[in-house]
């Protein structure tokens, strides 16, 4: 789900499909909020690049939080392991015992140059 394919493709992006864990149509507090505080900063939507990664960084905070160190990886790694629909801009995270992501992904359709959720 990258934003140069639709710029590169153009009109030839329209109608393809692809699964992704954003969409900033996703309906849930952290995710409007996510999107909000992202254009007041940047000016833009954000891309799932953005979103992820933002994610990620509130994922290992919340880690961090739980574990009670910044320091200990196998006290953060447990901690990581153990957190279960973890609230996010991307939807409801949490990962599997061989450390895979569950997640709430979303079919989404290329439109005249948008992703839009299906």
């Amino acid at each position: 789900m990258s934003p140069e394919l639709t710029k590169m493709a153009g009109a030839a992006a329209n109608n393809v499909y692809v699964s992704s864990m954003w969409t900033p149509e996703r309906n849930n507090p952290e995710t409007k909020n996510f999107v909000e505080k992202f254009k007041a900063k940047y000016g833009q939507e954000p891309d799932n690049f953005a979103a992820c990664a933002y994610v990620a960084m509130k994922y290992v905070a919340k880690a961090m939080e739980t574990a009670g160190t910044t320091t200990n990886t196998a006290k953060i790694r447990d901690a990581m392991a153990n957190i279960k629909n973890f609230n996010s801009a991307t939807g409801p995270l949490s990962f599997n015992n061989k450390g895979t992501p569950d997640v709430d992904l979303v079919l989404l359709k290329i439109e005249n140059g948008q992703y839009k959720a299906q």
